[in-house]
């Protein structure tokens, strides 16, 4: 079966896009000014992309350490050494779920983005946590 892109087709497909940007995650929100424009500047070439990519969890990551500082100056030694075991466990759950979520395009440019991608909003997701925690 083979599909073929009419200009009946087109509605659907900006219907589609739409439906899809608006069921982003709202990790996708977050992303910092800096990153949209380093995008912007990228003009779709793939390791550009990514050293946005590596850019933004950069400022992600800081954010998260800056939370889990925070977070652990409240808490009882005993939680202390709870979280900071349930953090060191994140990361390497983080690490290997972004592997297997870029695997696919293992040895393309496409898997730096998508790995990046997926550490930027895993790290988003853990600072949540933790602000909440």
């Amino acid at each position: 079966m083979s599909f073929k892109l009419t200009s009946m087709s087109l509605p659907v497909l900006l219907s589609y896009e739409t439906a899809v940007a608006s069921a982003s995650p709202p990790a996708a929100i977050k992303y910092s000014r800096s990153y949209d424009a380093c995008i912007a500047q990228a003009e779709g070439s793939d390791p550009a992309m990514s050293e946005c990519l590596l850019d933004e969890l950069d400022i992600q990551d800081a954010k998260l350490n800056q939370t889990y500082k925070l977070v652990m100056r409240r808490l009882t030694q005993p939680k202390k050494i709870e979280l900071r075991n349930l953090q060191r466990a994140w990361i390497v759950k983080r690490d290997r779920q972004c592997e297997r979520a870029a695997a696919p395009e293992q040895g393309g440019t496409l898997y730096l983005i998508l790995y990046r991608s997926c550490l930027v909003d895993e790290t988003l997701e853990r600072t949540r946590f933790l602000e909440n925690y």
